[in-house]
């Protein structure tokens, strides 16, 4: 039985990363059954958090909170520290998605020193993204624009942890927000240029657009 349970843990989080999020909760739900029924509490905890991001993307924000809520009450008895700060960043997607954006702010900041702690490079650089991009939601723009330098000096010093893109992309929008055009311009071509480096066609189109956005507007001053 722990076997089918691997193959049916296997099985939601190939669903999860090509986006076929109804299976992925199945195949989730399928393995939580089988971990359970072997005492398998690893599995099980991992099994759960498949099931909470299938459903943030399918965006069932009630649902996704209270199974992340039952998920961080195990995560936090267990200490499994990788997975309860990834739990952390899920829940600050539900939240936002509910409208509750101080309180996503508040679960971004819970994922951050754990992360941290642990040596967890790349996810210590996704969880300073989310910390941006919540911030900005929130119209906290020093916060985001904080957030993100620290972003670009850790991925700098920790090159294998991610890329500079999402922040430097941030940074412009946030800039452009504030209606400084010129930063934003900056910005925005080292956000092209770190997408075009990684291959990102359709990231480097985007960032490709809004460079030539913000150069008419800056060209008109």
């Amino acid at each position: 039985e722990f076997s089918a349970a691997i193959n049916a843990l296997n099985g939601t989080l190939a669903a999860n990363a090509r986006s076929d999020f109804l299976q992925a909760r199945h195949d989730s739900q399928v393995a939580q059954r089988l971990f359970r029924n072997v005492a398998n509490e690893a599995g099980l905890s991992r099994a759960r958090f498949e099931e909470v991001y299938a459903l943030q993307r399918l965006l069932a924000r009630e649902s996704c909170l209270k199974l992340e809520e039952n998920l961080m009450t195990s995560l936090q008895a267990r200490r499994y520290r990788w997975l309860e700060a990834q739990t952390w960043l899920e829940r600050s997607s539900c939240l936002l998605l509910s409208g509750q954006n101080d309180l996503a702010q508040v679960a971004v900041g819970r994922a951050l020193p754990i992360a941290k702690a642990a040596s967890f490079s790349r996810l210590y650089l996704r969880a300073v993204g989310f910390g941006a991009a919540t911030a900005t939601r929130r119209g906290d723009f020093v916060l985001s624009w904080n957030q993100s330098r620290n972003g670009l000096s850790f991925s700098e010093a920790n090159p294998k942890a991610g890329s500079a893109l999402v922040f430097y992309s941030d940074l412009a929008f946030v800039s452009s927000l504030q209606e400084r055009n010129h930063v934003a311009l900056a910005m925005s071509a080292e956000a092209a240029g770190a997408a075009a480096d990684l291959g990102e066609r359709l990231a480097e189109t985007n960032e490709r657009f809004r460079l030539a956005s913000l150069a008419a507007i800056v060209g008109s001053y």
